[in-house]
Parts: structure tokens; sequence; C-alpha cells
């Protein structure tokens, strides 16, 4: 009798713990839409005072942004190939002796030169490069560093 006893004790306990196991986890009894923090009030001050974003203010204080325009530069070439704009960038590097920037946006690598503040620069180096037989040239806007710190 006793062991009929254990027995049933031991059935009713994997029943009634498998049966607690299979309901909802404790994690997902609430409204996800009302979890979510409010926005803090501290971006909402610092607009106020300095009349920008908390971020851009912070941004604007790390000195290599300080480095970086927004500016143009002259766009040679693009292609889909790491391996060919390898090799145009240095044939490009021997040319011009200035810098040759490898921007990758998916999926083309474009080789760009200079770091021009203003459009009218970077339209007449284009000029002196269309004279001198680099015909596929042309003008993008960028983030050009600023040469002044450098």
């Amino acid at each position: 009798m006793v062991n009929k006893r254990n027995l049933i004790k031991k059935i009713l306990f994997f029943i009634f713990s498998n049966v607690y196991a299979l309901q909802d986890s404790s994690l997902f009894w609430y409204d996800m839409d009302k979890v979510f923090d409010p926005i803090p009030k501290t971006t909402v001050i610092i607009d106020d005072i300095f009349k920008t974003k908390q971020l851009d203010l912070l941004d604007s204080l790390n000195p290599k942004n300080k480095k970086i325009k927004v500016g143009f530069r002259l766009q040679l070439f693009e292609t889909i190939s790491k391996d060919i704009a390898d090799e145009k960038r240095l044939n490009f590097q021997k040319v011009f002796n200035d810098t040759i920037y490898v921007v990758f946006e998916a999926p083309l690598y474009r080789l760009q030169l200079g770091d021009f503040f203003s459009r009218k620069e970077a339209e007449e180096k284009k000029k002196n490069l269309v004279k001198n037989g680099y015909k596929n040239i042309w003008i993008v806007k960028s983030r050009i560093r600023n040469r002044t710190l450098f």
C-alpha cells in the first residue's frame, strides 16, 4: 500500500510539474507596447541651451571630426573589382602624386582625387585634367579632410 501511495505521489508530482512548466513563461505576461522607456528629457534641455541635438554636440567636440568637412572630390574611375581598383589607384597615384581615395559603396569601388572645399576649386582641377586627356571625370560631393588642420 505504501509503494502505491509513493508511486501515485511521484506520478502526480511529475504531472503537476510538467503542467506548471508548460505554462506561459513569466517573461511574456506583459504587453510589449507598454514596456518601452520614455525618451529622456536631457536632449530637450541640451536642445534648448545649445540649439542642437545632444549627439551632434558631442560629435562636434571630438577632435577627429574637426578635421572632416563636407566638400568635393573628383571621381576618376569605378569598378566592381577590388583588384582592378587597387591597380588603378597605384597608377593614378604615380601620375597625380596626390592622395587617391578608394570609396566602397556596394557593389562599386570608386577612385576619387582631392579634397576641395568649393565646387569651383574642383571644376578648375577637372578642367586641367580634361586638357591632359582624362575624359571620364566628374565632381562628387564628399566628406573631405580639412587641409588647414594637418
